[in-house]
């Protein structure tokens, strides 16, 4: 059986040769951020927009995070 994704290996090595550091190789491959494991569904569902909608993902975590607090 292959794996998911076949390139991932050589994706990740070309990342570290070109000095990515883990957080902007994490972006490229299109993971969340580690808070994200611990907002609610509500908070997923307005991440996800915020993020949809073009807001950078550091902002889309304030704007969560205040949002939620209403």
């Amino acid at each position: 059986m292959l794996p998911a994704n076949i390139f991932a290996g050589g994706d990740a090595i070309i990342n570290e040769s070109l000095g990515l550091t883990a957080d902007e190789q994490r972006v490229l491959t299109g993971k969340q951020p580690a808070e994200y494991v611990n907002l609610t569904a509500k908070q997923k569902s307005e991440f996800d927009f915020n993020r949809l909608i073009g807001i950078s993902e550091a902002d889309a975590l304030r704007l969560t995070k205040i949002t939620s607090n209403r």
